[in-house]
Formats: C-alpha cells, structure tokens, sequence
C-alpha cells in the first residue's frame, strides 16, 4: 500500500558530534513534553537500481533493497521500497520478501515491467541509525539520526523527523528547535539523489 511520506530533513555537518545532537533531541523533547518511547541503534545495507539512463535519479525517484534486520523484530530478510514525488508530497510502499532478487525480479517483484525493461544496481552504501520514537497527545514521531556511508563516495549525515500518526506540526515543533541549535540546513533531496549526485562531482 502506497502511503505518503511525511518528514522534515536536515543535513548534519560531518564536524557535529552524533552524541551532541542526539542530547539535545532528548532535551527538546523533554520541553515540549514528549514521551520517549523507545531509543535504539541500529544498522542498514542499502541497494538502489535506476535505469540505463538513470530515470530514478532524475526524477527523484527511488527504488531500493535494505538489508540487516534483526529476524526475531522483523517480518522478513529484505524490504524492498518504492519512492516517488517531491519531498513535500512523496509516496512510498514497502514490500518484505525473504528472497534476494535480481534487478530483473525487482522488475517483477514491482510490476513494473510495461514502464522499465531493465534495472541495474546503480549505488550501495551502509548506514548506522540512532531512533528516537516519540509521542504526545496521539502524535507519534519517528526521530532518527543517520549516518550514511556510500559505496566508492563521501559519507554524509541527515536528522529526520517522520510522522507516523497524528498532528503534522509537531514534527517541525520538534525539528526546528534543534535545526536551529546547530544551524541544520534543510534538505529537499532523498539520500539516493545526493549519492548520485556526488559520484557526478568527482
């Protein structure tokens, strides 16, 4: 089921210390009288396909392969998702599967095959996670801190706030306090895209 996607995101300098940043996420939190619901670390392998000319990239969409769950928490060994849209009205769908597919079964594994006859594996990168879940007054927020370490490119780190359920505001009512804190820049680009982009630059 296609879902949209509903966050705030901010790059991190690399000079930010994670520790620091995840401390005052606490603190504001705190003042604003969230509950913490559960805090963990975590990590990630990524796979992205784009076509042969690369019309992921271009239109900002994304399609991927995560591995390195935890199979006692998690339905299955890979999730596959599909994003499309602008950041301010993106759409996502995530698919579990136990199988490691091909880019030609992702094809399938999509129904994709009218539009894109062939995929390849266009990027990789490893990632490591600190989750914050939050909640207030129904509202609740997925909080993460994201290191990302691309395949042959620069690492970089983004702060994100999702929403999960309820009232949309307070994903900024928590963001913003610590975007100013650190002077955060806001990212309108999926992680995919800046991969991408870097491998451009060099």
């Amino acid at each position: 089921m296609r879902v949209r996607e509903i966050e705030s995101k901010f790059d991190v300098p690399l000079s930010i210390k994670p520790e620091d940043l995840v401390e005052a996420l606490r603190e504001t939190l705190g003042e604003l009288g969230f509950s913490v619901d559960s805090c963990r670390e975590f990590s990630r392998k990524f796979v992205y396909y784009d076509t042969e000319n690369f019309l992921f990239h271009c239109t900002g969409t994304t399609v991927r392969k995560v591995s390195g769950f935890d199979p006692k928490e998690s339905p299955d060994l890979f999730r596959y998702d599909y994003k499309s849209g602008p950041l301010e009205n993106r759409f996502e769908e995530s698919r579990w599967s136990g199988e490691d597919r091909t880019p030609s079964e992702v094809i399938d594994f999509w129904g994709i095959r009218k539009q894109y006859c062939f995929l390849h594996e266009s990027a990789k990168a490893d990632a490591l996670y600190h989750e914050i879940r939050a909640s207030r007054e129904g509202t609740k927020l997925v909080i993460t801190l994201d290191r990302f370490f691309p395949e042959g490119g620069p690492a970089f780190v983004e702060f994100e706030a999702e929403l999960e359920q309820g009232d949309e505001s307070m994903i900024w009512e928590v963001s913003n306090p610590v975007r100013d804190k650190f002077s955060l820049t806001p990212l309108s680009s999926q992680k995919y895209s800046r991969i991408m982009s870097s491998k451009k630059e060099r």
